[in-house]
């Protein structure tokens, strides 16, 4: 793929997506096309294209991080544009392998001119008129549909309390505070599809507004479905003793902004018990890690779930009782022991722009002293090296990090006696002194 083609594909993929039914697409490929040779830094791009793995890096953007590029260049908040774009730099320089100091300038001046080319055509200076259809029948609808969601709400509030009654009191107090500052319960998503299915069977409307209105219906339903999972999957986990009403709002907000566009049921799961959490115990969830997860893709949790499988539980033999949790992975001098996991120093390094782990090739990571660490029933003694020193490798956990292995199912906790195995005796090879004791 040429680099021309690419920006134009990229753009033409963000509009598709924006802008949903509205495009004609062939006058859009065209006017993206027209406009991108125009631009002075596109004969720039031209050179770098030959200086970098470009077929790698665009099929790595279209594929990794398309929602990205979407608020680079749709997103009215400089700050939210600003963090897209430092995402998408980080992770193009990271997949490029880019080294030198020169070779990332290269790899950040591709994607940062793709962008503002895009973000440039989109903004302002191609009018709207040559590429979108319809514009003032979806105005119409968008102006319409909220007025009939309200009217339907307001005469479905008994549904809403027939769901409250089975919930104990934080549940409900939880899901009436979400409601109340995000209007996000059953009875919305319900309204929602009732006046769709009202306004496509009605024969007072043409073939084309009924497909903008249900263009537009169907992202809105989307996002309450998403929201409404993850609010069912916690609820029943809510305590009797917590306080709900003590969760800040903006928390509420921030949280669901992110999971209205999550709809893989992997991370929804894990959602549900941040919101449990957050509920049961305010204060606790940053809202870093739910960043993290709102962009963390499948592959990317699992990779986290794998290397979860190398943690220890320190273990204090007095008090009979767990006070750590440490990630004992020595990738950066063993890779290839990590291969049947599928755990590879590059996709680490992708946890750590997620800011879930750290990372250190040299000289790694350590404890200090004596310790005992636990795995199910399993124990094993470890006195340090000669340096008082007892090697965990080239990974740790952030506190965003711990906190997301608090939230894994125990499958990933388990004991695995193969990993168990090579982890007590690759510590005696790093001159620790590392005994089984039960």
């Amino acid at each position: 793929m040429e680099i021309l083609d690419f920006i134009v594909e990229l753009g033409l993929d963000a509009g598709l997506k924006y802008f949903k039914n509205r495009l004609n697409t062939n006058k859009l490929k065209d006017s993206l096309r027209q406009y991108i040779k125009n631009q002075e830094a596109y004969n720039e791009l031209s050179s770098l294209e030959e200086e970098i793995d470009f077929q790698g890096l665009a099929a790595f953007i279209e594929t990794t991080f398309m929602e990205k590029v979407d608020e680079c260049i749709f997103s009215v908040s400089i700050e939210q544009r600003s963090e897209a774009r430092r995402t998408l730099i980080d992770a193009a320089v990271a997949y490029s392998k880019a080294e030198t100091e020169e070779a990332k300038q290269r790899v950040t001046k591709c994607v940062t001119d793709i962008l503002a080319i895009l973000h440039s055509f989109y903004a302002n200076d191609v009018p709207q008129e040559n590429y979108l259809l319809a514009a003032e029948v979806v105005d119409a609808v968008d102006e319409n549909t909220e007025r009939h969601i309200a009217g339907l709400i307001a005469n479905q509030n008994n549904n809403h309390q027939q769901v409250m009654e089975v919930l104990n009191e934080n549940a409900r107090m939880m899901q009436s505070i979400i409601r109340r500052i995000l209007g996000i319960d059953q009875t919305t998503l319900d309204a929602y599809k009732k006046v769709r299915d009202d306004y496509v069977s009605s024969p007072e409307h043409s073939l084309e507004e009924k497909i903008c209105f249900a263009e537009n219906c169907k992202r809105k339903i989307v996002e309450q479905e998403n929201c409404l999972a993850v609010i069912n999957l916690a609820r029943d986990g809510v305590n009797e003793d917590s306080s709900p009403s003590q969760v800040d709002e903006d928390w509420f907000t921030f949280f669901f902004d992110k999971v209205r566009k999550t709809s893989n049921e992997s991370i929804q799961l894990v959602m549900s018990k941040i919101l449990k959490e957050e509920v049961n115990n305010p204060d606790t969830v940053t809202r870093s890690l739910v960043q993290a997860l709102s962009v963390i893709s499948r592959r990317q949790l699992k990779l986290f779930c794998n290397i979860s499988k190398y943690c220890l539980d320190e273990y204090d033999i007095e008090q009979k009782q767990t006070v750590g949790i440490h990630l004992f992975l020595f990738i950066a001098e063993a890779p290839t022991a990590y291969s049947d996991q599928k755990i590879t120093w590059e996709g680490v390094k992708e946890l750590e722009r997620l800011g879930l782990v750290i990372c250190d090739s040299t000289t790694g990571f350590a404890l200090k002293g004596h310790r005992v660490f636990k795995k199910k029933s399993m124990v094993v003694d470890v006195v340090p090296d000669k340096n008082g020193r007892v090697p965990t490798g080239n990974v740790i956990f952030t506190p965003d990090g711990k906190k997301l292995y608090e939230f894994l199912d125990d499958v990933y906790k388990g004991y695995f006696r193969g990993i168990f195995n090579f982890t007590v005796n690759h510590l005696n090879e790093k001159g620790c002194r590392a005994l089984i004791t039960r």
